[in-house]
């Protein structure tokens, strides 16, 4: 009894532990700069001018962009 509830523990250990379970996808997010802003908007934002340009949100931040106050980019 104790043999097969030590088996049970380490096959559902091993299968929890797994690289795969730990993995997440690396999924870009699009956000919207204008010309001459500082912050990045989704793309229904209030404050969002006719001259949104699509940038992925990583880029955007390396470039010092920063988020909206009012939609959070």
């Amino acid at each position: 009894m104790k043999i097969s509830l030590l088996i049970i523990f380490l096959t559902l250990t091993t299968i929890s532990c797994s690289p795969e379970s730990d993995q997440t996808e690396n999924v870009s997010q699009t956000v919207y700069i204008t010309k001459s802003g500082t912050k990045f908007h989704k793309e229904n934002c209030q404050y969002l001018s006719k001259s949104k340009i699509s940038i992925d949100k990583e880029v955007a931040i390396g470039k010092g962009f920063g988020p909206c106050r009012r939609c959070g980019g």
